[in-house]
């Protein structure tokens, strides 16, 4: 015996049906999925659910843009000073702006304890004095060069500059005094020195000079 089903009561159940569905469709909430940690800052702790925080790019003043502007307003015979104190590489810039991309992706690839750039699948690039002399055109001296507070330096710029402690001139103010400044003598190379090392050589992420590079600058046993 074969067994049929009224008509009636098939499309009765098929309206049940999608009664109940449209119910659980207002019932329900989407599951998030739980991840484990796989990267630093972009996945879960445990089984909340973190944001993925964007790395933030650390910005200071160095850049190589306020050397080459200065190059228009120094003269020969301030060019050949600053050359024959072995700082000449740095009056040739070619690249006038840093990416910042392309820096953050350098710092990435540096190595602090083997002082190595470490390129994915090209190598290593050694960080040596012998190799910041070649690229960078500075000195390479057998003086080590401390950065810190000398109180006989401090006092010999202050003097020279006509700067009370505790107010150190602004970088702007360096590049404006060498741009007025037309003479070659040893005021002119100090500032320029000093100017180098805030814009290019040691930059801070502040806009002033520090104090700790007096010293590098002025010799304390010829300069009272």
């Amino acid at each position: 015996m074969k067994l049929t089903r009224n008509p009636a009561c098939n499309a009765e159940e098929q309206s049940t049906s999608k009664n109940q569905d449209n119910k659980l469709k207002g019932k329900l909430r989407p599951i998030p999925i739980r991840m484990k940690k796989v990267n630093q800052g972009t996945s879960t702790v445990g089984d909340e659910q973190m944001p993925k925080k964007k790395l933030q790019q650390e910005n200071n003043r160095g850049s190589p843009m306020m050397l080459v502007k200065l190059y228009s307003h120094m003269s020969n015979n301030q060019r050949r000073l600053i050359d024959d104190a072995g700082f000449g590489g740095l009056l040739n810039c070619r690249c006038s702006q840093l990416f910042p991309d392309m820096c953050q992706w350098l710092l990435d690839c540096y190595d602090p304890e083997s002082s190595e750039l470490v390129l994915p699948r090209r190598g290593r690039i050694p960080i040596t004095e012998a190799i910041v002399h070649r690229v960078m055109g500075i000195p390479r001296g057998s003086k080590l060069i401390k950065c810190e507070i000398n109180a006989s330096a401090s006092s010999f710029m202050q003097n020279e500059f006509g700067f009370t402690k505790g107010n150190q001139p602004k970088i702007s103010e360096l590049l404006n005094s060498l741009k007025m400044n037309k003479s070659a003598n040893p005021k002119y190379l100090r500032t320029w020195a000093l100017f180098a090392a805030c814009s290019i050589i040691t930059p801070t992420f502040s806009t002033k000079v520090s104090p700790r590079l007096f010293s590098a600058v002025v010799d304390s046993k010829k300069n009272p």
